[in-house]
């Protein structure tokens, strides 16, 4: 309409002259800063932060960061552009690394392993470097943690990696990658030695399962922790279901209430809704966090910590109880079934003989 035209031209017009001020003082916003920015070392470096350190306009000198004590549960801080410092792709001794994992200790008490594909998807290669991992781990040191130096902790299961072997063979294909990640997550589970997930960012569906088989998650206060398959058609084939039943089992059994239908609505209600939990607290209030789990508000301090819970586990460490989630599960259905029986069911059950001619 002429109005909103007219109304829009006015208004441009009447700020043309702060407009014209603001694109002159942008073009001349270095005479507003120090000369060292523009000329001397800093120019020459290419920027205020360099191998030797940061620039420091009162001692003239390029400086390192300092050493305080708490930065001591920082092994990797996040580096600034042109900063140097250790980086965790070369850290420590490596036992084992290809394209997909990279296994290895920074103290030679606790193996790391540290995912390396895109998004840190769960691909069969993964897989089987997690097996490796724990093999490794029960046999020469005291835990695993699994870690990776940047985001996320896991977006899920690589989905593309499985495409070839489906369109070559078909669903049988995808049935025993599927065995074979299930394998991977019981392996983790039921490890001889305690397997902390170290989980920063995502952790959805493959990545929310492999958090849940640890013996204890360590969680960056910013982690989003979800079964989300649902969300794209499927449903968690990794044991996360499984995972739902077990804590329902296992609070049914130290609760009052023994109805095991009350503690397994919330936990699939999640699953089947896709629900994330968009923090580590929210994420404990799904079940997917425990509250003998860890959350840390910098995730520089992530590894640290968990290096020393799976030490200070590993003290103590006697493996989980399978006997909980499989005589629970069975004890609660006997009580359901008995429960919902109506009198004289028995005699109708019984199958009739089938009687000669």
């Amino acid at each position: 309409p002429r109005g909103v035209r007219d109304l829009v031209v006015a208004t441009a017009t009447m700020h043309l002259p702060f407009l014209e001020r603001h694109l002159l003082a942008v073009d001349s916003v270095h005479d507003g800063l120090p000369a060292w920015v523009f000329e001397g070392p800093v120019a020459e470096a290419g920027g205020v932060h360099t191998a030797e350190g940061s620039w420091n306009p009162n001692t003239g000198r390029f400086e390192p960061r300092r050493r305080l004590p708490v930065y001591e549960r920082q092994p990797f801080p996040e580096l600034l552009r042109g900063e140097a410092g250790p980086r965790f792709e070369t850290a420590g001794r490596t036992l084992h690394e290809d394209d997909a994992i990279r296994l290895w200790t920074p103290d030679e008490a606790v193996l790391v392993a540290s995912i390396k594909t895109k998004m840190h998807a769960i691909s069969p290669a993964v897989a089987e470097g997690l097996q490796q991992a724990v093999d490794r781990a029960e046999a020469d040191f005291e835990g695993l943690v699994i870690w990776s130096g940047d985001e996320p902790f896991s977006a899920g299961a690589d989905l593309q990696s499985m495409l070839p072997a489906y369109v070559a063979v078909g669903v049988s294909a995808i049935e025993e990658a599927e065995h074979h990640l299930q394998q991977t997550m019981l392996r983790l589970r039921y490890a001889q030695v305690p397997v902390v997930a170290a989980m920063r960012g995502l952790a959805l569906g493959g990545g929310c399962e492999l958090a849940v088989h640890c013996a204890r998650r360590v969680a960056h206060l910013e982690t989003y922790v979800g079964l989300v398959e649902v969300g794209v058609g499927l449903v968690p084939g990794a044991g996360g279901l499984a995972y739902i039943a077990r804590r329902a089992a296992e609070n049914a059994r130290f609760s009052t209430d023994k109805d095991l239908l009350k503690f397994l609505t919330d936990g699939f209600t999640a699953a089947a809704m896709a629900k994330v939990g968009t923090s580590a607290i929210e994420s404990r209030k799904l079940g997917y966090v425990l509250h003998s789990d860890l959350v840390v508000p910098h995730k520089d301090e992530l590894l640290f910590v968990s290096i020393n819970e799976a030490i200070e586990i590993a003290k103590k460490y006697n493996g989980p109880e399978a006997a909980i989630f499989v005589n629970g599960i069975l004890d609660a259905l006997r009580k359901k079934i008995r429960a919902e029986r109506q009198p004289g069911d028995e005699v109708a059950n019984v199958r009739k003989k089938p009687q000669k001619n």
